[in-house]
């Protein structure tokens, strides 16, 4: 409300009516404020509206922000409101909160988890033993990082085997197993002195010279080689020797035989008779350097054994003397012939023997199953027998029959020897393989063993081959090696058939199996969809295509209801007609009423309508207005106007003065009466004048 038109500016007042008074009150629309508030975000559609208009309102969030809600819990982040009271509204966003996701293989990494839009991740990638950090899957080398977190994130932490060097080195020697290596691997050692040397041990004090090391770490090692000190022992009998002492290989001995008094040099125990001899130290040497005296000297040598008994004898005494083989060899014979070790011989001058010893020799004997061996053969005491191992197609070494597993291998001969190579069957792993599909047959099969392999699609799919172009779903074959073989399957493709009369569809076609499709049925103008072939009510539906689909959109035409409504009349014509037909509707108005239009503003009360969809209208009639018209002379008269129809009405007729009232033209005699009127009426009321009676009486006159 704004004012009256006299100015007054009370909606409500009180006046004091003394005259006619005319007022028109004074309104203005409301107009009202539109108030948004928001953190974290904008808002747009504030400001002034008028009662009842709408006002389009929008919350967009910040960078890093999502929309939640408005205050008054509308979820709808642009909306449209109707403005009938001033509104204060605050959008709500909360901050994006995303996934910092992190992933390894051979090491650990940590800062997973959620983290809100902007905040920094502390993320850290720790390689496990024998690894090293290589860098994450987004290219940043450093295994320790600060991200700033502005999306959901997800990175791998890669890391690599660590590869180590193992480096070896000898002087004198010869060393194996040098070269590259991934951490853990297990690496064989070997190291071979030269002629005249022997191992000592590794520089890190290790004692065998072949070894197995486990590499988790770069490794540098010296094999130690020391050069052999043989000892030259140099005894004599009645004299003495220079010379004798510790000699490295290779090195030049001189030893120089000198008699005693009353002696004379007869020779060295190995047969020389050179006083003085040089040789090159290349073993141990024990040697006698014999003089004889006025008795008779028992000189006893040998090589490759010892020898007792020797030693100055009287004429005639007995000497008892013994040849004892060295370790690999056997006695022969003494140098007279006499085959007997341990002999007496009767001394009657100088003797002189050499106890001949001949060296062992040895059978190595070999023998496999599934593989073959080199080696065996007659070997010397001593000497090293080179054995080898080789299987057979389809077999690997496992080890020789004394548990040694090593296929080639040096054996020092010292007895007799018998070994066997034992070799196993190769086993290969059949790998299959198959997406959309199942495969029967993988495993572990022992080399040259037939297995069936079986490919089995999954519903919907269909087989086409295996990896190495077969085309046989179930075949066999002979497994000689790893076999890995993927099956291959391809989904079906069926087809979407559809049809329909007085409408349209959509969806056909053709389809992988499994694929949901929405199919539509649209009817013509002036149908309606009823139902699909197989039932279904939903003219959009969507089907899992399994297989090939024919259906029929089946429309019907529309029946509609026209419905005719009226008060104070009745109407024809209403009930249900088909799509396009026509309908003839009459509007009839009741007694005392008459035809105005139709709701639809068609003014003609019998019409034809074509329906094309549900009508609904209402005849509407007016009640009829009659005219009352009242007329008289010598009088008044009340009661005349115009009055619907029915309306009971009060008419008066009043007298002038000096007359009185007679009846209406009607002939009614009532002077106040009362009339329904259901047409026009015209009435005279009728007066006459009075007469009166003059009386007149006299006494006396």
């Amino acid at each position: 409300f704004v004012k009256w038109s006299d100015g007054d500016t009370n909606a409500t007042r009180t006046i004091k009516v003394t005259a006619d008074v005319t007022l028109t009150a004074e309104f203005a629309i409301n107009v009202y404020n539109v108030t948004l508030n928001a953190e974290n975000g904008t808002v747009t559609g504030a400001g002034e509206y008028e009662h009842g208009t709408t006002a389009n309102i929008t919350a967009v969030a910040a960078e890093g922000y999502h929309f939640v809600k408005w205050s008054d819990g509308e979820l709808n982040a642009t909306r449209t409101i109707k403005v009938t009271a001033d509104v204060t509204l605050t959008a709500e966003f909360a901050i994006n909160v995303y996934n910092v996701t992190l992933n390894a293989e051979n090491g650990t990494v940590t800062g997973a988890g959620e983290y809100e839009h902007g905040t920094t991740a502390n993320i850290t990638a720790v390689a496990a033993e024998g690894y090293h950090f290589v860098k994450w899957s987004d290219g940043d080398t450093n295994a320790t990082r600060i991200i700033t977190v502005t999306a959901d994130v997800t990175l791998t932490a890669e890391f690599a085997i660590n590869v180590y060097n193992v480096t070896l080195s000898a002087e004198n020697g010869v060393v194996t197993g040098a070269g590259e290596y991934n951490h853990g691997t297990e690496v064989i050692l070997a190291a071979t002195p030269n002629e005249g040397y022997h191992f000592v041990k590794w520089s890190d004090g290790d004692t065998n010279a072949t070894r197995t090391i486990k590499v988790t770490s770069n490794v540098t090692l010296t094999a130690e080689f020391a050069i052999n000190v043989y000892t030259i022992e140099a005894t004599a009998i009645n004299g003495t020797i220079t010379g004798a002492g510790d000699y490295e290989h290779g090195k030049t001995v001189t030893l120089t035989a000198i008699a005693n008094a009353n002696c004379h040099f007869i020779g060295w125990s190995d047969g020389v008779m050179d006083l003085t001899r040089t040789f090159v130290a290349t073993e141990d040497v024990t040697l006698t350097a014999y003089f004889a005296s006025d008795k008779y000297l028992v000189m006893l040598s040998a090589e490759n054994g010892i020898v007792t008994g020797a030693g100055e004898y009287e004429h005639g005494a007995t000497a008892n003397i013994t040849a004892v083989a060295a370790e690999g060899y056997h006695f022969v014979r003494w140098s007279d012939g006499n085959t007997e070790a341990t002999r007496s011989i009767v001394v009657t001058s100088d003797v002189s023997l050499t106890a001949e010893f001949a060296i062992n020799v040895y059978t190595v004997t070999l023998s496999a199953e599934n593989g073959t061996v080199t080696g065996a053969g007659e070997y010397e005491h001593g000497t090293t027998a080179n054995i080898t191992a080789v299987a057979a197609e389809g077999y690997h070494f496992v080890k020789w029959s004394d548990g040694d597993t090593n296929a080639t291998r040096l054996i020092i001969v010292t007895s007799n020897v018998t070994l066997t190579a034992e070799f196993a069957i190769n086993v290969y792993d059949v790998t299959l393989n198959a997406e959309n599909g199942m495969v029967i047959g993988a495993g572990e099969y022992a080399h040259g063993t037939e297995v069936t392999l079986t490919a089995t699609p999954n519903e919907g799919y269909h087989f086409v081959k295996w990896s190495d172009g077969e085309l046989n779903a179930t075949r066999t074959i002979k497994v000689t090696s790893d076999v890995t073989l993927t099956a291959e399957f391809a989904i079906n493709v069926y087809t979407v058939t559809l049809s329909a009369e007085n409408g349209t569809v959509k969806g056909a076609g053709s389809y992988n199996y499994g694929t949901d499709v929405t199919l539509t049925a649209t009817p013509a103008e002036g149908y309606h969809f009823v139902k699909w072939s197989d039932g279904e009510l939903n003219a959009t539906r969507t089907i899992k295509v399994t297989a090939d689909v024919t259906l029929t959109a089946e429309f019907a035409i529309n029946v509609y209801t026209v419905t005719l409504n009226a008060e104070n009349g009745t109407v024809t014509g209403a009930g249900e007609y088909e799509h396009g037909a026509t309908a003839n509707i009459t509007a009839v108005a009741a007694e005392g009423y008459h035809f105005v239009r139709w709701s639809d503003g068609n003014t003609e009360a019998t019409r034809s309508i074509v329906v094309t969809s549900n009508v609904s209208l209402t005849a509407e009639f007016a009640i009829n207005v009659y005219t009352v018209t009242l007329s008289a002379e010598n009088g008044t008269v009340t009661g005349a106007g115009e009055y619907n129809h029915g309306t009971e009405v009060t008419l008066t007729a009043t007298p002038a003065e000096g007359y009185r009232f007679v009846k209406w033209s009607d002939g009614d005699t009532n002077a106040t009466r009362t009339i329904t009127v259901t047409a026009d009426v015209t009435l005279t009321a009728e007066f006459a004048i009075n007469v009166y009676t003059v009386t007149l009486s006299a006494e006396n006159g």
